[in-house]
This record gives C-alpha cells, structure tokens and sequence, in this order.
C-alpha cells in the first residue's frame, strides 16, 4: 500500500518532526477539550429541545443570525488578529481588546435598532423581539473573544482547553436552569451567548492577563490592517451559515424554521467545534511557514486527510440512523425533521473536503480570500434556496447539499498559490469520501430493520456505519493508519511515563521535553 501523504516531486517537504510533534500534541488538546465541550453543549441542547417549542427553535434562529455576525466580527476581526501580527507587544493585546468590546456594544446597538424592521420583514412581532433579545449577548459573547487569541498565540492549547471546556458546562447550567424555568428563547441565546462571558471569567482564575493595557495608534493601526480582512471572512462566513433560515423565514412557518434550525443546529455543534479545533492548531502553525507556499503545500496534504477523517466520524453518526437520533436526541416531536438532519450531514461531509483551505490561506498572510469564497459560496447556496423554496424544506435542503459540491474548487484555487498538484490531493482523499458510501448506505439498512427501541436502533446503526467507515478507510489508506497508531503508541508512551521507576526519575528531573509549546505542563 502506497503512503498517498508523500508531496509531489520539487514540492516543500511539510512540518519537520518537531513541528510535526508539535502539531499532534495540540492537536490532541484540542482534540480532547473539543469532544467534552461536544458532549456537554450537546447534551444541554438535548435537554434544552425538550423543554422549548419548535417555533421559539426558529425565532431563535433567526434572531441568532444577527448575534453571531457581531461575534464573529469580534472574534477573527479583532482579536485573532493578535496571532497574525508578527512581533505583538502589549499594546496590541490592549487595541484588540478594545476593538472586540466595541464591535459587540455597536453591533448590539445597531441590532436593538433594527428589531422593529425585522418584525414588520416577517410579520411577526416575535421576531423582533428575538432579535433584541439576541443583541443583548453579543457584547457578553465579545468578552473572551482575545483571552482564547493569546492562548493559542502563546499555543497554550491544555491551558485553553481547560477554560473553554469550563466555560461551556457554566453556559449549559446556566442555559438549562432557563429552560426549565419557562424562558425558552433566552435559554437557546444562554446556550451558545454566555460561553464568552464565562470564558473571560475562567481566564482570570487560570492567570491569563486581562488584556487591558494602553495602546497606541499604531497597534490599533496593526490590529485594524489585519483585522480587516478577518472581519469580512468572518462577516460572510456568519452570512452564509445562517442565510438558509432567514430565506425560509420568508417563505415556510416559524415551526418549520424551527425544524430547520434544530437539525442545522445538531450539524453545526459538531462540525463547527471540531473545524474550530483544526483552525486552532493549524492557522497558527502554518504561519510560521508563510514565507515557503510549497512547504505549506505539502503541510495542507500531509493534515488534511486526517482531519477530514477527524471531521466525518461524528457526522456519520447523523447521517447513518437521522431519525433514531431525533427521537434520542430531542424528543419524537423532532422527528419529521430525519430528512433534514441527512442532508445537512451530507452537506457538512462536501463541506468538509476544503476543511483546511482558509486558516492555511490566513496562515499565508492572504485573509481576504476567506470572504471572497465565502461571498461566492453565500450566492451559489442563496440561489439554491431560492430555487428550491416552492417545492418545500426538503428540496431546499437537497439543494444545500447539491451546491455544496462548488467546495473542491477553493481546494483548487489553494493548490495554484501553494504548487501542490489537485491529482495529488483526489488520491490522497479517494479512499476516505469513497468509504462514506457503504457505511451511511449500512446505517440506513440497519436503522429500517431493527424494531427495537429508538436508542438501541441508533446504537447500532451508528457503531455499524462507523466501523465500516474506519475499516475501509484504513484498509485502503496506508499513511492514515501508520498516523493514527503513532498517536495511539505515543499517547501509551506518555501514560507510561506518568509514573516512571524511581532509578529513572532522577534521570528525568531535569528533561527538556517537561514543557509544552512553551508552557509548563500542568
């Protein structure tokens, strides 16, 4: 079996292994501080879903939308910028803190003002109020935006794990006493609004400073030439993920809103979490690469089958047993919406084939071509919709699935700037997409024989689909399996070494290898 991960002949050689090392270990952190915080928001949710209608499910989506365009804008526009300024100096922590407060008190202000036009936009004055309600958190969701920036500039990922994590269950707890105390919508808004909030919190108990340090012109002038482009990528990556239900508000109910919004909702959890977590890591260390594209190349080859794998697993389970998962999930209320969660999962799967193209375009100082795709794919997706939206949700959502096959070309573009070659990058994928088909097809099967409890018919249908999928992934993918058993042998290696045998601790008082990406292990 060939090692597909091997760059093409004249191309860069990748990461070194140091670098390499590097990138596993806070890979794994992310890793594990993104599956606990999938668990315990996705349980809150579940449990939230329960409690609320789906018509508040869709006011919330739509009033949503407006929140997150000014998170998003805090958090890329302002304080990830902080990663991409070369020599940053206090200063510049002290310009993006100011600059993410600022953009969340006027985007909630611009928001509160704008309510009233929303509810006359779709005739309801429930939907104004979910906007004003939505306004109110985006400054509280601004407050963590730069203490998350500095961890992973100083690439403190267990450090940043342990807050983010933390910061999620207080959201759930706080989300889920909401809920069952009769404030649906608020509790939707808690879920996702007060993790910033609770982030800024926990940082001041784990010693990151606080960020407010004077500033002057030129470090706003810094975080602002970078900032700007961050801020439109992440202006027209809200847009286009939330541009589906503020379509079908305009043509369907707030119930079916609502059904389209849970089930994106599901989707987004996991693959918004764990894309996050890829960004995490691979944005700041392929910037150290920024000045060699045909290394960087070779980089992107050699993580993005990984991640792609990485990003399936869960997705799989979604698209495998859809309709035993809503009724686990949320409820049999929630069930109608089976064919909705499928293709949304199909969608994120396509999606995912470009997982990795835009923090390593950000990586290489080219920002900007975040949101000009991001623009293109919003126009593509929009006239799907609109296409679509005579003949019902589930046409709308086949056509979300359909255009999102325009992804391979932002690969494409990737590979003219970096030297790899796209033949290269289709085998090195083959294996893996070609192996989606018999497991979801597998799943399916499974979940219409079984009569059995909806728990155990997912159960099954799931760990079917899954073992399918990894079996012929790493059957058919050489590189992938040496990959992964690595990960499994080092991670066995340093569980050995917790405890080592008392001759050898003296030897290792002093080891080197105690830290990590320069913090001291905890």
């Amino acid at each position: 079996m060939t090692d597909r991960s091997e760059p093409a002949s004249g191309a860069g050689k990748g990461l070194d292994e140091s670098e390499a090392k590097g990138l596993v270990r806070n890979m794994s952190w992310s890793t594990l501080g993104t599956a606990a915080r999938i668990l315990i928001a996705g349980g809150a949710l579940a449990l939230v879903s329960r409690q609320v209608t789906t018509a508040e499910m869709g006011l919330y989506g739509i009033g949503w939308a407006g929140a997150s365009l000014g998170y998003t804008i805090s958090l890329n526009g302002a304080a990830q910028s902080i990663i991409a300024v070369p020599n940053m100096e206090r200063g510049h922590v002290g310009a993006a803190q100011f600059l993410s407060l600022l953009i969340g008190l006027i985007t909630a202000a611009i928001l509160i003002a704008v309510s009233p036009f929303a509810a006359q936009f779709y005739h309801s004055a429930d939907v104004g109020h979910a906007v004003w309600v939505g306004a109110l958190f985006v400054p509280l969701m601004c407050l963590g935006a730069v203490d998350v920036a500095q961890a992973q500039k100083a690439l403190q990922f267990s450090k940043l794990a342990f807050v983010q994590t933390a910061a999620v269950v207080l959201a759930a707890v706080t989300s889920l006493a909401l809920a069952y105390a009769g404030q649906g919508l608020i509790a939707l808004f808690a879920l996702q609004g007060l993790i910033g909030f609770y982030v800024f919190v926990v940082s001041r108990f784990v010693g990151l400073s606080m960020g407010l340090h004077r500033f002057g012109w030129r470090h706003l002038t810094d975080i602002l030439s970078v900032g700007l482009h961050l801020s439109l990528g992440s202006l027209t990556g809200a847009l286009w993920l939330n541009m589906p239900q503020l379509l079908i508000g305009t043509v369907a109910t707030v119930d079916v809103v609502g059904l389209y919004v849970f089930c994106s909702r599901i989707v987004q959890l996991v693959f918004t979490q764990l894309s996050g977590m890829i960004n995490n890591v691979i944005y700041p260390t392929f910037a150290r690469l920024r000045n060699d594209p045909a290394q960087v190349g070779a980089s992107f080859l050699q993580t993005v089958r990984f991640t792609y794998f990485c990003l399936n697993l869960p997705l799989l389970m979604l698209a495998a047993a859809p309709t035993a998962f809503l009724v686990v999930y949320g409820g049999a209320k929630w069930a109608s919406g089976s064919t909705v969660l499928l293709y949304l999962a199909l969608a994120q799967m396509v999606v995912a084939l470009g997982a990795n193209v835009f923090p390593t375009f950000s990586a290489m100082g080219r920002p900007s071509v975040a949101w000009r795709w991001n623009l293109f794919i919003t126009l593509v997706q929009g006239l799907g919709i609109i296409v679509a939206a005579p003949y019902g949700i589930v046409a709308i959502v086949q056509a979300l699935a359909l255009t999102a096959w325009v992804m391979p070309l932002a690969v494409w573009w990737l590979s003219k700037v970096t030297l790899f070659r796209m033949r290269d990058y289709a085998r090195n994928m083959a294996p893996i997409v070609l192996a989606l088909v018999p497991a979801i097809l597998a799943g399916h099967l499974v979940e219409a024989a079984l009569r059995l409890p909806a728990l155990i018919v997912l159960a099954v249908a799931a760990a079917t689909a899954m073992v399918i999928y990894a079996s012929f992934t790493l059957l058919m993918d050489a590189s992938l399996r040496r990959n992964l058993l690595d990960i499994v042998r080092k991670r066995r290696l340093r569980t050995g070494a917790v405890n080592p045998a008392p001759e050898e601790a003296g030897n290792r008082s002093g080891d080197p290898l105690s830290r990590e990406g320069g913090e001291v292990a905890q």
